[in-house]
Parts: structure tokens; C-alpha cells; sequence
């Protein structure tokens, strides 16, 4: 099995430099430098490590967390992922999630 390329490791590092720098902004000049799959990989992974609850492991929202942050940013294709709530279990932007409670958020 191969593994990877000194090549390919500084198209990753490049990469990453640029979405590090400007976040979601920097996706369409990576993707044209360097491809969309790459610069989609990358992406998602910094997205990832941004939002993800180092209390909470596995952190089963934070898929949700990235696909809103890609579709409200233009990003992402289709509609988002839901967020489900811990405690409810209805999506955390539903308005009749406890989550969105002002009675219980005060």
C-alpha cells in the first residue's frame, strides 16, 4: 500500500497554510490551486478541529456543526446536516428545542 508522496505532503501543507489563514474564505482559492477535493478535505477537517467539544467525545454534532457552517458561508451543496439535541433530540436550530428556551436559558 502506497503511502504519501513528498510531493503530495507539501500540496497538503500548502493547503492547509491557506485555509489556516483565511478559514472558509480561502476554499475557492485552494480548490483552484490546488483541487476542490483537497481543498473540501482540508476544509472540513480545519472546520472540524474549530467546533469540535473536547468534553464530549465522541462529539456526534459536530458534522452538523460543519455542514451549517459550509451552507451558511455558500460552501455546501444541498441542505445541512442536523444538529441534534442531547437532550431532546430535535435539531438544536428547531425552534422547540430546550436548547432555544428562553425560560431555561436565563
Amino acid at each position: 500500500m502506497p503511502g504519501i508522496t513528498q510531493h503530495d505532503l507539501e500540496i497538503f501543507h500548502a493547503a492547509a497554510k491557506m485555509i489556516e489563514a483565511d478559514g472558509v474564505e480561502a476554499y475557492f482559492s485552494c480548490a483552484k490551486r490546488f483541487g476542490f477535493l483537497v481543498a473540501g478535505a482540508v476544509l472540513v477537517t480545519y472546520l472540524r478541529a474549530k467546533t469540535i467539544d473536547p468534553n464530549r467525545w465522541p462529539d456526534d454534532t459536530v458534522q452538523g456543526k460543519v455542514d451549517q457552517i459550509l451552507q451558511s458561508t455558500g460552501r455546501l451543496q444541498g441542505p445541512p446536516t442536523p444538529i441534534p439535541c442531547p437532550d431532546c433530540g430535535l435539531d438544536i436550530n428547531d425552534p422547540r428545542c430546550c436548547q432555544n428556551d428562553e425560560e431555561l436559558n436565563k
